[in-house]
C-alpha cells in the first residue's frame, strides 16, 4: 500500500470469480465495478495500477515528480503537508522566452499528494470518467453517437448496462433523459447488450414492463423504491405486481441500496419476501433473475436468495430453512429442500412438434422406420411453418432398431427426406426408454454452444410386429444381459416387481394404489386422439385384483400396470433465442408466449438394480439420483417444488414407476405417495395434474420416441393446444423420462 496505514486503507473486497458487474450510467455518472485485464486494469502501458491513462501518459512526455518511469518517491514523514494543484508553480522549458512560455502539462503529484484514498481503482475511475463527457448528462441524449460508444462497449465486454430509466431528477439533465422509448430503441439496435431499466421506469411501469416483454435481454430493477411502498393502491406499480409473477418473473430484478433507505439488505429483501408473491417468484426476483443477468457462479448465495426462500437473512441459517410453503400443495404435500443449481442462462425455445397416432401399426401397410420418420418429420415442419432449409441439424432417438428391425444408422434416413438436407449434421442416440430425452438434451447443448440456431428431434421406434412374449425379452438388452436377464421371467415386468417389493419393504405399499394409477391414465388416454388405448372398454373389475380381469404378470405387478410398446414417432423442433425471436415476429406472436426449456435435469446411476437399490439403502429417497435429476430442473428452472407446476408428464412403463416419481417429485413426503392418490391430486381435476395425455400406459410406448413425445405434450400443455386433454390455465409443466431400471433419468421444466 505504499506506506499507507492499514487502518486507512479502503474496504474493496473482489467480487466473485465469474460475477460481472453492470456498468451503471445514471444522471450522467459512469459507475462501474468491472475487474479489468491488460491494459484497461492499468489505465494503459506503463501507467501505474489504480490510474486511468490521461493526456499526460503519452510516450515521450514526463510522468511523475521524476519526470520518468523510475518508481514514485518514498512516502513522506507522518504530518507531511498535502500540496494542491493549484498550490504548484508551473514549470518553463529552458530557454523559452517570457512571453510565450512553454508550459508542461502539470506533473503528477507524488502519490501522498493525490486526494481521496490512494489505491482505490474503481474512484479512480469514477473521477477520471468525470472528467469526460457524460453519457446520458446535459444534451448527451441516450441516442446519441457518444452514448452507443458505451452501448457497443459493454455489448463487446459482455457487461450489463444499468440505465436510469423514468424520471430523472438531476438538475441539469431533462426529466425525461432515459424513457422506455429510448430503451425500446437500445434493445433493438442492440440486440447483444443486457440492459436493466434501473427504478423501473417509474412512472411510465407499464410501457417499462412491455419493453422488457418486447426485449429478452431488457430487465427491469426497482431498487430505488421499497417494496412495502410499492404494494399501496394508487402507487403506479400496479403493472409489475401484475406481469411481474407471469410474462416477465424472469425479468425482475431486485437492487440493494442500503444509503437510499437506511435499512440493511436484509430487511429489504424481506420487505419482497413478504409481498403477495408466490415464493418462486419472490426467489426469481431477489436472486435467480439477477445470477442469470450477471452470470453468477453455481453454490453462490446472497443474503437476499435466503430471504427469497422465506428465512432470515441469516448466514448460519441452512438454505432452506424456514422456507414458504407452496401455495398449491398445503398441509402434508410438502416440499422437500432444494439443492442450488445455476439457471439457465441461454433459453431453448420448442417451437412445436408432430406425433404419430400410437394406435397405428406401420408394419401391416408395408412401412418402416424411413415412412415413419418422414410422416412425423413433415407433420413437425407445417405445424410450425419452417422450410426445411431452416432446419441445420437433426438428433435421431432410437432404442432398439438393430434388435427390431435390423436398422442402424438411423440419421441417413434423415438426411434423404428433403434436397436441402442432403448434408445435414445428424446423429443417433440411445439411453433405452430415455432414448428420446437424450437427443433432446444434445440438441439443446449444440443450440447453446452457438453451433445451430434450430434444431430438430425425432425419435422413432417400430415395435409391434413381434409378439409380446419376443418382444419383451428382445427388450432384456437395456438391462446388464448376463447377470440380470434370465429364461424364469419376463426381463422388464421382473425388475419392476424389484423395484414394487423393495419400495413396498421400506414404505409399504398397497396394491389399491396402484390399481387407481392405472385407472387414471387409461382414463385420460380416452382424450387423447393418438392414444394407443383411447378405445379400449374395461369389464368391472379390471383394476382390483381379480385374476381373470387383471392377471399377475409379475410379482405385485398385473396386467392393468403394464405399459404397452407400439409403434409410434415423435419430432420436436428447437431453437435459440435469436431464431425464435425471428420466426415469432414472422408469425405475430409474441415471444413470451413461445414454450420454452426453463430447466433439466439429468443423472445416471450403475445398471445394475440391485445396486441402485443398495446405494438408496440410508437415503431419504428409494433413488438418490433420481430425486437429484428432478430437483436440478426445479433450481435450473427457479422453481421452489412441485407447487409451481401446473401438470406432470412422467414415466409409467409400469405404475410402480409413476408411484416412485410422485414423492420424488416432492409431491409427498418419501413413501407417502399413496396420499397423493387417494386424495386424487394426480387426477385431471387435481390439484397437480399427472400423465393428461394417458402415459405409456395409455398412450402407448414406442420406447425411443416416448421422451420426444413427452416435451411435445409438455409445450402442448403450455401453449394451450393440447385439445381434448389441455390442463385449464397450464404454464409450466415437468417432464421425467426414465431408461432401464432408473439408469438413465432425464427431467425438463417447459414454460411459457
Amino acid at each position: 500500500m505504499g506506506g499507507v496505514p492499514s487502518r486507512l486503507r479502503p474496504a474493496c473486497p473482489p467480487l466473485p470469480s465469474g460475477l460481472r458487474a453492470p456498468l451503471r450510467v445514471h444522471g450522467g455518472d459512469l459507475r462501474r465495478g468491472v475487474p479489468a485485464s491488460g491494459a484497461a486494469r492499468t489505465g494503459g502501458t506503463g501507467t501505474p495500477p489504480g490510474r486511468h491513462r490521461t493526456s499526460r501518459d503519452r510516450p515521450g512526455r514526463p510522468r511523475g515528480p521524476a519526470g520518468g518511469a523510475g518508481r514514485p518517491p518514498p512516502d513522506p514523514p507522518r504530518g507531511a503537508r498535502r500540496v494542491t494543484r493549484r498550490q504548484r508553480p508551473a514549470r518553463r522549458l529552458r530557454g523559452a522566452s517570457s512571453g510565450s512560455a512553454a508550459r508542461l502539462g502539470r506533473a503528477r503529484p507524488a502519490p501522498w499528494r493525490r486526494r481521496g484514498p490512494r489505491a482505490d481503482p474503481v474512484r479512480t475511475r469514477a473521477r477520471h470518467v468525470r472528467r469526460n463527457p457524460r453519457p446520458l448528462h446535459g444534451r448527451r441524449r441516450p441516442l446519441s453517437a457518444a452514448s452507443r460508444s458505451v452501448y457497443e462497449t459493454a455489448a463487446r465486454l459482455g457487461v450489463p448496462l444499468w440505465l436510469h430509466v423514468g424520471h430523472n431528477l438531476s438538475p441539469v439533465s431533462a426529466v425525461d433523459t432515459c424513457t422506455w422509448r429510448h430503451i425500446d430503441v437500445i434493445a433493438r439496435t442492440h440486440p447483444d447488450l443486457t440492459i436493466i431499466c434501473g427504478h423501473g421506469g417509474w412512472p411510465w411501469v407499464l410501457e417499462t414492463v412491455a419493453v422488457c416483454q418486447r426485449h429478452p435481454n431488457v430487465y427491469l430493477e426497482f431498487s430505488t423504491y421499497r417494496a412495502r411502498h410499492m404494494a399501496l393502491p394508487g402507487s403506479g406499480w400496479e403493472p409489475l405486481f401484475a406481469y411481474g409473477r407471469t410474462t416477465i418473473r424472469d425479468k425482475v430484478l431486485f437492487g440493494s441500496v442500503e444509503w437510499a433507505h437506511g435499512r440493511s439488505v436484509g430487511e429489504l429483501a424481506e420487505e419482497v419476501a413478504s409481498l403477495d408473491l408466490p415464493s418462486s417468484t419472490v426467489r426469481r426476483w431477489l436472486h435467480d433473475n439477477a445470477a442469470a443477468a450477471l452470470t453468477v457462479p453455481a453454490g453462490h448465495e446472497s443474503p437476499g436468495a435466503l430471504a427469497g426462500r422465506g428465512g432470515r437473512c441469516d448466514p448460519s441459517r441452512p438454505p432452506d430453512a424456514g422456507a414458504r410453503r407452496p401455495r398449491r400443495h398445503r398441509g402434508r404435500h410438502a416440499v422437500a429442500p432444494l439443492r442450488q443449481e445455476p439457471a439457465m442462462t441461454t433459453p431453448i425455445f420448442v417451437l412445436g412438434g408432430e406425433q404419430s397416432d400410437f394406435r397405428d401399426s406401420w408394419t401391416t401397410g408395408g412401412g418402416g422406420l424411413h415412412d415413419l420418420m418422414a410422416y412425423t418429420v413433415a407433420g413437425a415442419l407445417e405445424r410450425t411453418r419452417l422450410d426445411p432449409a431452416a432446419v441445420q441439424t437433426a438428433h435421431v432417438t432410437n432404442f432398439a432398431g438393430e434388435v427390431f428391425n435390423h436398422q442402424a444408422q438411423l440419421g441417413g434416413f434423415v438426411n434423404r427426406l428433403y434436397p436441402e438436407w442432403a448434408d445435414l449434421p445428424t446423429s443417433r442416440h440411445e439411453a433405452a426408454c430415455a432414448s428420446g430425452s437424450i437427443g433432446v438434451l444434445a440438441a439443446m447443448a449444440e443450440l447453446q454452444a452457438g453451433r445451430y440456431d434450430c434444431a430438430l428431434v425425432v425419435g422413432a421406434e417400430i415395435m409391434r410386429h413381434v409378439g409380446g412374449q419376443t418382444a419383451a425379452r428382445r427388450m432384456g438388452i437395456a438391462a446388464w444381459h448376463e447377470r440380470e436377464v434370465t429364461d424364469d421371467r419376463l426381463p422388464w415386468p421382473g425388475q419392476f416387481s424389484d423395484i414394487a417389493d423393495a419400495y413396498a419393504e421400506r414404505h409399504g405399499l398397497a396394491y389399491p394404489h396402484l390399481a387407481r394409477i392405472a385407472e387414471v391414465n387409461l382414463g385420460n388416454a380416452k382424450r387423447n386422439p393418438r392414444a394407443q388405448t383411447r378405445s379400449w372398454t374395461f369389464e368391472p373389475g379390471a383394476f382390483t385384483c381379480d385374476d381373470t380381469l387383471n392377471p399377475v404378470v409379475a410379482g405385485m405387478l398385473r396386467k392393468q400396470d403394464c405399459g404397452r410398446i407400439t409403434d409410434g414417432a415423435a419430432a420436436v423442433v428447437l431453437a435459440g433465442e435469436p431464431f425464435a425471436r425471428r420466426w415469432a415476429r414472422e408469425r405475430g406472436i409474441a415471444l413470451s408466449s413461445v414454450a420454452r426449456v426453463r430447466g433439466w435435469g439429468h443423472r445416471g446411476a450403475p445398471i445394475l438394480l440391485a445396486e441402485k437399490l443398495r446405494l438408496g439403502a440410508t437415503q431419504k429417497y428409494l433413488f438418490p439420483h433420481l430425486r437429484r435429476a428432478i430437483t436440478d430442473a426445479y433450481a435450473r428452472a427457479g422453481l421452489a417444488g412441485p407447487g409451481d407446476l401446473d401438470v406432470i408428464e412422467t414415466h409409467d412403463c409400469f405404475t410402480i414407476t409413476e408411484y416412485v416419481a410422485i414423492d420424488h417429485f416432492g409431491i409427498t413426503e418419501p413413501g407417502a405417495a399413496w396420499q397423493a392418490v387417494e386424495d386424487d391430486v394426480i387426477t385431471r381435476e387435481g390439484r397437480l395434474p399427472v400423465n393428461p395425455s394417458g402415459g405409456l400406459i395409455g398412450l402407448g410406448h414406442p420406447v425411443g420416441a416416448t421422451g420426444v413425445r413427452m416435451v411435445l405434450d409438455a409445450q402442448r400443455q403450455v401453449t394451450g393446444t393440447a385439445g381434448d386433454y389441455q390442463i385449464d390455465g397450464a404454464t409450466t409443466a415437468a417432464t421425467l423420462n426414465i431408461g432401464g431400471s432408473f439408469t438413465t433419468v432425464v427431467g425438463f421444466v417447459i414454460g411459457t
